[in-house]
């Protein structure tokens, strides 16, 4: 009464018997009011920090053992325990997923055996029939639904009657609990959409790219990545449908769990594509990559499978994404050399890190306007009178050192830069056919064109508009296509060629008969000339099968009205022998190496010249 500062004064003449009795009864019903408050508050107190302890929990795990702890705290269990269970809204058993007290014994994530326990087998069902809670003296059952697939149940043995406060204190809670469910079954369900394929249900991208972020230096050390792809997958999903190519993945998972049961986790990481973490002291069999057949859908189809190896200690300082990228590169170099499986080494890195830097040096370059180009003559065979130039690119490195154009094509065609690179080219083409021009020369300028340039609409446009332009020297444009680009799949480039031939501009296909050109679309390529490949030059005067091709190509052009140009001339016996089968021009060191345009024009003094009318 004191601490509650509950007191009165009364004159002892006033106090009587009946009120002495009511002003003790008045104060200690005073007392218990207070005495409910602060209590109602204690309890507010731990049901606010309880439940903010729960909810920061994460995982399904810590959620439930915090929840069981939480609960304890409330109802002061003796002798008595709690159990957590998942109802997964079947016919099979609750599983447990935490347990104290009494029945901490209960290994986690194994079926509840209701019959083995002193538990309320009848409570657990009218909990899970009617949805809600079910409150007895020595035992609660606690439904939680999280509307998504299952639900939760909690069973909690108390031996005697809560306590009063604790059933209202413990529903209050329990609205906490079900929030905190709902919040883990939602991470969940997102973690499933970030981390699973949803296909097959496992490890995809994501996640192998988290796992390597958090993956200790120890364990780096001594683990390998095996990349595997499916061959011919695009062709299976267009001939036989989703489905299909479903099972078909399926099947090359189970095979792979199968053959490396060591695996250290697999994860679906491209449409067609797989990557396992395996242990470094493992040794992978070829055989696991050979062709097979298999049974799909009652239909025999050849498996084929290509997969790279990588030891990531020699790749402990590149980023996930980066690793991933290079396992399926180096597929495709296994690929190509014709290979079902590739160990990519620390020196397949580094030439693959030289690549990679070198682009970027290019991209910079070509933003810097770093490259030039140099002028290689084209002759007439017969008196080597000049009838044109070819244009050809060179990069020298800011460090000083030339970079050869076999190194940094490839890489601008590989990654997409090559339309830059090339309409860099056009501007100097077309500023030095002005400068030529104002020297008094007319000689048609070739430079090379891209297969996906001839897809680049705004490319396209540049060199239409010049060549109808009235600027000095837009007649003289002449564009290079190599062979290989474009015969592949012919239709879709022919359009663009019949705009650049309306438009007056000449077309050459470059490196003629390396290529997969067939007579059927020789007949109607849109081109004016073709040029003989140096491969085929370099020994046309000592290997009989190179004369074969060389005296073929002349009679294709002879036969279809081609201009047949020969490339890569350097003694006089070549070029008497293509005097002698009938080839007009050619161009090589035997005339002139490629050089700056200040040095053509001293070169082309006082020789023949075959300038073009306009």
């Amino acid at each position: 009464m004191d601490k509650l500062d509950i007191d009165e004064y009364w004159d002892k003449a006033e106090l009587t018997s009946s009120r002495l009795s009511s002003v003790l009864t008045s104060q200690i019903r005073t007392w218990v009011y207070i005495s409910q408050i602060n209590t109602a508050r204690q309890n507010l107190q731990m049901i606010v920090a309880a439940s903010r302890l729960i909810n920061s929990k994460q995982s399904l795990s810590c959620f439930t053992r915090s929840v069981l702890s939480e609960v304890d705290k409330f109802i002061g269990l003796r002798n008595g325990g709690i159990i957590c269970a998942l109802n997964p809204q079947s016919k099979h058993p609750l599983q447990v997923i935490a347990s104290s007290g009494v029945f901490e014994h209960l290994p986690d994530n194994v079926p509840l055996a209701v019959e083995h326990l002193d538990v309320p087998a009848a409570a657990i069902e009218q909990a899970i029939l009617r949805r809600e809670h079910q409150w007895q003296d020595q035992y609660s059952v606690l439904y939680f639904n999280t509307q998504a697939t299952e639900t939760y149940l909690m069973v909690i043995k108390h031996n005697t009657a809560l306590p009063d406060g604790s059933h209202s204190m413990l529903q209050v809670f329990c609205e906490n609990i079900n929030s905190g469910f709902k919040n883990i079954a939602l991470l969940n369900r997102l973690s499933d959409l970030a981390y699973k394929d949803p296909i097959l249900g496992i490890h995809n991208r994501n996640w192998l790219v988290r796992e390597l972020e958090l993956m200790a230096a120890q364990d780096i050390e001594q683990t390998m990545m095996l990349m595997v792809e499916i061959e011919h997958f695009d062709e299976s999903m267009l001939a036989f449908g989703d489905q299909f190519c479903n099972r078909l993945l399926e099947q090359v998972y189970q095979t792979l769990s199968g053959q490396l049961p060591e695996a250290i986790a697999i994860a679906k990481t491209g449409d067609n594509a797989f990557a396992l973490l395996l242990p470094r002291q493992i040794e992978l069999s070829h055989d696991t990559f050979k062709p097979r057949l298999i049974m799909n859908d009652e239909v025999t189809q050849q498996l084929f499978l290509t997969a790279s190896l990588l030891e990531l200690r020699h790749f402990i300082h590149r980023q996930p994404e980066t690793i991933l990228v290079l396992a399926r590169a180096a597929c495709t170099t296994a690929r190509r050399a014709g290979k079902q499986f590739i160990h990519v080494d620390r020196q397949f890195s580094d030439k693959t890190t030289a690549g990679y830097n070198l682009l970027q040096d290019l991209r910079l370059a070509i933003n810097h306007q770093q490259l030039s180009i140099v002028l290689q003559p084209k002759v007439r065979l017969a008196d080597e009178a000049v009838v044109g130039l070819e244009a050809l690119v060179r990069w020298q490195h800011p460090h000083g050192h030339f970079v050869p154009p076999c190194e940094f094509i490839p890489i601008a065609e590989a990654s997409g830069v090559v339309g830059l690179l090339d309409r860099l080219v056009f501007k100097q083409v077309v500023s030095t056919l002005q400068t030529l021009h104002s020297a008094g020369y007319a000689l048609p300028i070739a430079f090379n064109l891209s297969s996906s340039d001839l897809l680049d609409g705004a490319l396209m446009t540049e060199l239409i508009d010049f060549a109808r332009s009235n600027q000095p020297g837009s007649r003289l444009l002449e564009v290079e296509i190599t062979e290989t680009q474009i015969m592949g799949d012919y239709a879709q480039f022919r359009q663009a060629l019949d705009k650049l031939i309306d438009a007056g501009i000449q077309i050459s296909i470059d490196d003629f008969g390396i290529g997969y050109s067939s007579l059927s679309k020789i007949t109607h390529l849109q081109a004016h000339s073709l040029k003989i490949d140096k491969s085929f030059i370099d020994d046309v005067t000592t290997d009989i099968n190179a004369r074969h091709i060389a005296e073929m190509i002349l009679r294709l052009g002879q036969r279809f009205g081609f201009s047949i140009i020969a490339e890569g001339i350097e003694n006089p016996e070549q070029k008497a022998y293509l005097l002698h089968q009938g080839c007009e021009m050619g161009q090589g060191y035997l005339f002139s190496q490629p050089m700056p345009l200040d040095h053509l024009l001293e070169w082309l003094c006082g020789r023949a010249i075959v300038n073009v009318r306009p």
